[in-house]
This record gives structure tokens, sequence and C-alpha cells, in this order.
């Protein structure tokens, strides 16, 4: 297996463990525009459309191609949101790493917890040592030490 996988299969196991964060829905993509519309914001990126993924996807996912979200309706809360968000800041703001690491690596979960704790959704006192303890690598990151590249 290679070691994206091994690393994606944690992050989503990690989460797992915290499933109630994942449980707070919304009945429609207004709630999930809200929250990517704050984490572009906090970033300073370009807002990403959010839209409904098609009924057979087995994900959600970021495209960088048009600057995208695409959201299975059972992943329409925050934290879903704001994990593809982090796929979009990567992006913008380390676009080195966004090709280079794979997508749930060291900078994507620096971004992620970020995103996490900013929003008040997981706060890091509790969120890193469960990284830890899952030997889940993060990078300590900040939205205001990198400014977004131009597009």
């Amino acid at each position: 297996m290679a070691d994206y996988t091994r690393r994606s299969l944690k992050v989503y196991a990690w989460e797992d463990e915290f499933g109630t964060f994942k449980k707070q829905m919304f009945d429609d993509l207004t709630g999930p525009r809200r929250w990517a519309r704050w984490a572009a914001k906090r970033w300073d990126i370009p807002k990403p459309v959010i839209r409904k993924a098609g009924n057979r996807s087995a994900t959600s996912w970021y495209r960088a191609l048009d600057n995208s979200i695409s959201l299975r309706p059972n992943h329409w809360n925050a934290a879903s949101t704001l994990h593809e968000m982090a796929h979009a800041i990567m992006f913008y703001r380390y676009n080195d790493a966004f090709f280079e690491e794979d997508d749930h690596g060291p900078t994507f979960m620096g971004v992620y917890a970020d995103l996490l704790d900013g929003a008040q959704i997981l706060p890091k006192h509790a969120m890193l040592p469960s990284l830890d303890k899952h030997k889940i690598s993060y990078k300590r990151l900040s939205p205001r030490r990198k400014k977004a590249r131009k597009r």
C-alpha cells in the first residue's frame, strides 16, 4: 500500500474518532458555503465554488482546476467542508507541498488543525495529543505566515 494511502486512511480513522463533530449536518449547501467563505477569508485565498457531489460519488473532493469543492449530502457539515478547504488552502498557499506531499501529509494536517481550532470545532489542546497518539504528522501553521500565490 502506498504511503499516501496509509496516511489518508489514518486521517479518516482519526476523524471518525471525533465523530460527533461530523454529525452537525446542514439541510442544504448554505452552511458549507458559509464555512468555506470563513476559511477562505482566514487564509486569504479565493473562495471555491461549493456544489453537491453526484449521487454515485463515494467521496467529497477539492478540484484545483476550477477551484471547486463537491460535497456528498452526508458531508454537508462544517468539519467535512473544512477538510476540503484545507486542500484548497494547500493549493493556493503551499503549492509545492500540494503537489509533492500526499493529500493528507503534515502541511495539510497543519492547515486542517488550524481550521478546526479557529472554528472552535476541535481545540488544539485536545487535537494535537490525539494526532500524536494516531502517529499523524502535522506542521504548526498559521494563516498569517505566508501569502497566497497568484492564480
